[in-house]
């Protein structure tokens, strides 16, 4: 196996890298959050935002809400709600796919993968075609659905069992449809990577849907071109790993402590990567509704 690892065209190892369960730990946040006095509303479905009395008007589908300033952390249905805005923030749905073993001893695989072969090839070639609608680091064509790169990330969890993903397919927000010969052809990769898999029974799949930014870029920060108005978003497939700090450094930036790391994620930042008013914002409500 270690042969086989050295002779991949990229390969990048931590000895310290550390994992954790996404929907615990969300959870975990959530309730953190709620315990310092934050209000958190699921299943409110955002049918339309507007500038309002100097602030915002939210109505969803169960109430709506008036805020002085708006955070945008929409993910890959951001450009939708930016819209109702005036704002163009071009960020593309992109759709990943998992699969999970049963349960296996411990230690089959001791450290987490991030990546096999793809980043030397996005190094090489840029996936992004602004005309198809196609942003940087995906593994198929926009146009064509036509497999470019293979990409692979997993480790094994906790209760034994091995999960592994990588596929990037640009998408319709809506389309969770599990690809089974884009799960066939991963198992594949991962086997010839690490043989100890292969064979291992597989006892579920699952997909999601990412927001890519067409430069590779997050979008985190203030609107320059609308005010009041912030967003949290285009941070493709690592949004669990930056989630969190980027949570902190935006709500510092809202208190005005702006840092200047926050510079290469500047949402309106020159070139087609960047967010932009689609025309003199006419998204206002009346004063009294």
């Amino acid at each position: 196996m270690q042969l086989q690892m050295a002779q991949l065209q990229a390969e990048r190892q931590f000895d310290s890298s550390v994992h954790a369960n996404p929907s615990k730990a969300t959870t975990a946040l959530a309730n953190r959050a709620a315990a310092l006095g934050a209000h958190i509303f699921e299943g409110h479905e955002v049918k339309h935002v507007a500038e309002q009395n100097k602030g915002f008007h939210v109505i969803t589908s169960k109430g709506s809400f008036q805020c002085g300033k708006l955070v945008i952390a929409a993910g890959a249905w951001a450009p939708a709600v930016g819209r109702q805005l005036g704002l163009d923030i071009p960020v593309v749905p992109v759709k990943g796919q998992m699969w999970a073993t049963t349960p296996q001893p411990p230690g089959v695989i001791k450290r987490v993968i991030y990546a096999a072969e793809s980043h030397s090839f996005w190094a090489q070639k840029c996936t992004t075609d602004y005309a198809l609608g196609s942003p940087a680091n995906v593994t198929h064509d926009a146009h064509t659905k036509q497999k470019l790169v293979r990409h692979v990330y997993g480790r094994q969890c906790r209760d034994g069992r091995i999960i592994f993903g990588g596929d990037r397919v640009v998408c319709d927000a809506s389309d969770y449809k599990i690809d089974q010969d884009g799960i066939r052809l991963n198992q594949e990769h991962i086997a010839e990577l690490l043989p100890v898999v292969k064979g291992l029974e597989v006892e579920t799949t699952w997909s999601g849907i990412m927001p890519f930014s067409m430069d590779g870029k997050p979008h985190l920060g203030p609107v320059k071109c609308m005010q009041g108005v912030y967003v949290a978003t285009g941070f493709s497939s690592s949004g669990f790993m930056l989630g969190p700090m980027a949570g902190v450094m935006l709500a510092n930036t809202i208190l005005g402590k702006h840092d200047d790391i926050l510079a290469s994620a500047e949402p309106c930042r020159p070139g087609p990567g960047g967010i932009r008013l689609l025309v003199a914002s006419s998204a206002r409500l009346p004063s009294k509704l």
